[in-house]
């Protein structure tokens, strides 16, 4: 039961499978559909070999493309008996950790951050050694390592300014760049 995960401070308890969102990133051979959303080679790399995050990640056998964990998904089953989490701590801590480097207070930005890298199983050192001008940049790629596959991504470049650029021609996509000033980035203001 996902109750006794520390780290979750907000989800909706899903363990009789009740939501199928599995089946975005898990292919399920009995209805051939599925696996759509796939971890690129870029996203891969950025995960060094002993980030325990890297655990998030596996080979499906059937579809032959590696896929994401983080929704409990079995071959041959579309649906998710993973909690949907919607607050977790590590996103406090890199909600924190962003603000902290916005304000220039950046020993409590590293400290955050350094406590959601060393979970990772990554040496501290890493974020010890980063200069303060580049301590924001760490935090929005730690936020992409930690926060991946949940939906974060457009928001944290948009709201820092920053264009999304998708590399995804190894997942037979193709690479775009939306800037955060893009039309179909802002949300419309519904009238009456």
């Amino acid at each position: 039961m996902f109750s006794a995960n520390k780290e979750i401070i907000w989800a909706y308890d899903n363990s009789n499978a009740g939501g199928s969102t599995g089946g975005l990133f898990h292919y399920d051979p009995d209805y051939d559909i599925g696996g759509l959303l796939i971890p690129s080679a870029e996203f891969k790399s950025l995960l060094a070999d002993n980030d325990l995050r890297k655990t998030f990640l596996k080979m499906n056998e059937v579809s032959g493309f590696v896929e994401t964990t983080k929704y409990l998904c079995n071959n041959y089953d579309e649906y998710t008996y993973a909690p949907m989490i919607y607050v977790r701590l590590a996103e406090l801590y890199l909600n924190r950790a962003e603000a902290s480097a916005k304000l220039n207070d950046f020993v409590k930005a590293r400290a955050d951050l350094k406590a959601v890298h060393s979970r990772a199983g990554l040496s501290g050192a890493d974020i010890d050694n980063l200069t303060n001008s580049s301590i924001l940049a760490a935090v929005l790629k730690e936020r992409r390592m930690e926060l991946a596959f949940e939906g974060h991504g457009s928001y944290d470049y948009f709201r820092n300014g920053l264009p999304m650029t998708r590399i995804a021609a190894d997942n037979n996509g193709t690479a775009s760049t939306v800037s955060p000033n893009d039309a179909v980035v802002v949300f419309q203001v519904p009238r009456n």
